[in-house]
């Protein structure tokens, strides 16, 4: 079997779908030595090739002979528009050759004759619309219902997600499978050193770290207020934010700099937390706060957990579901519930070891070699079905002396099979052949 996985958002600097198809592809090249797999992404020629997740796949192809790199020569922006109008006359298999199976793990497929299987990770642009960019809301209200309806198949990475596809776009519950995703192995407790504390920025105070994009969607404006009250309270702790900043975040910098320009440096920024590094960061924290307005999953603090660091997370969507009681949970848009939280963790010392003790045990429990598993298990699906005789033949209707067929004919783009005519079998008898003339 040969299958497509779009890789585009795995080569492109990003944020938790980046990591999400990075992780899962290289899980899946450990797992499976037989199946074939191309690796298709698109702004092939504006790609950085100094990318963490660049050199993986780099990694991946030189170990793993079954997965090849295929390059679409078009720019990102146009292998979007490509993917949300997707050509008849221009499908996947124009670059791929002929494929098995298309997964597409980041909502929205291209144009292909195989079937399709898509991953959702949450459908925020419907759930909290004013938090999302006005372009990719739009491109993804435009897309999505059409996208779901035309997978063959999708993946939810939490029951949360499943939910919200069967109550905002009405998908089939037997059409979802949920596959959580999982914590890679050098996430562990481990100590931070005074040498990478200096590379990476961080302040020499206890801090207080919150690893996200800076988006309006995480809520980080409520967080800086209930920091806040922490630092009015005397806690000599800083507040520290990994990751690079996306769109609307204009009230967060400015809510970080009035509380800075009032009780000096407290709140830092450090844009984006190289990949070997990770790890040390999460374990050098006090805590790890992860107030979301809504999740899909909630990868890091997932991986806060693995590395023993507590955590304060919000007690809607998916985090309960991911986090379970080992971490400490509350609502998100109350501001003295986040502060209250922050404050319990940092003095209640039997607390921070009892969340330790679930948050490794937890961590355990979710790996990507499960999830490698739980994927190559529904790809098999597939396999079964493409070894099975596909020339369908199906009588629409009939009357007497005359039958109407249909065979069951694969669509050159798309998903909704079609039916075309058959020749129909005549109900004369049939000629015998004419003797041969001496």
């Amino acid at each position: 079997m040969k299958v497509a996985i779009d890789y585009t958002t795995a080569v492109w600097p990003g944020a938790g779908i980046n990591r999400y198809t990075a992780s899962l592809v290289a899980a899946l090249a450990k797992l499976d030595r037989q199946n074939e797999y191309a690796l298709f992404y698109g702004g092939s020629r504006e790609v950085p090739k100094d990318s963490e997740h660049w050199e993986g796949m780099q990694d991946i192809l030189i170990s793993h002979p079954n997965f090849t790199q295929v390059p679409i020569p078009l720019s990102l922006k146009m292998t979007l528009r490509w993917q949300r109008f997707a050509p008849r006359f221009w499908p996947l298999e124009r670059f791929t050759g002929p494929v098995d199976l298309l997964h597409a793990p980041d909502f929205v497929a291209p144009a292909s004759r195989a079937p399709q299987v898509i991953t959702v990770y949450d459908l925020s642009f419907l759930t909290v619309p004013d938090c999302a960019e006005e372009g990719l809301r739009k491109y993804l209200t435009a897309t999505m219902p059409r996208s779901v309806q035309r997978a063959d198949h999708i993946i939810a990475v939490s029951q949360s997600t499943k939910s919200d596809l069967i109550r905002l776009l009405n998908v089939a519950e037997e059409k979802i499978t949920v596959i959580y995703g999982g914590v890679d192995s050098r996430f562990h407790p481990t100590s931070l050193l005074k040498a990478q504390r200096e590379r990476v920025g961080l302040p020499d105070a206890p801090y207080i770290l919150a690893l996200s994009r800076i988006e309006p969607r995480k809520n980080f404006v409520r967080l800086i207020a209930a920091f806040g009250q922490l630092v009015a309270a005397g806690y000599p702790h800083a507040l520290v934010f990994g990751g690079r900043r996306g769109w609307k975040y204009e009230p967060i910098i400015a809510a970080a700099a009035a509380l800075n320009a009032k009780h000096g440096q407290r709140v830092y920024f450090l844009d984006h937390v190289n990949e070997r590094d990770l790890p040390s960061v999460y374990a050098g924290a006090a805590i790890c706060a992860y107030p979301s307005l809504y999740e899909g999953f909630g990868l890091p603090p997932l991986e806060a957990l693995a590395c023993g660091t507590p955590v304060l997370a919000s007690n809607v969507s998916s985090l309960p579901e991911v986090l379970g009681d080992a971490a400490l949970l509350v609502a998100p848009e109350d501001v003295d519930a986040i502060a209250g939280g922050l404050r319990q963790l940092i003095d209640d010392e039997g607390l921070r070891a009892s969340l330790r003790e679930k948050g490794l045990a937890r961590a355990q429990q979710l790996s990507w070699q499960q999830a490698a598993q739980a994927v190559l298990a529904l790809y098999q699906r597939y396999d079964r079905q493409a070894a099975a005789p596909s020339d369908k033949v199906l009588v629409l209707a009939s009357r007497p002396g005359q039958q109407f067929f249909a065979r069951e004919v694969k669509p050159a783009y798309g998903r909704t099979r079609s039916y075309q005519p058959a020749p129909c079998p005549s109900s004369r008898p049939a000629q015998q052949p004419r003797s041969a003339q001496p």
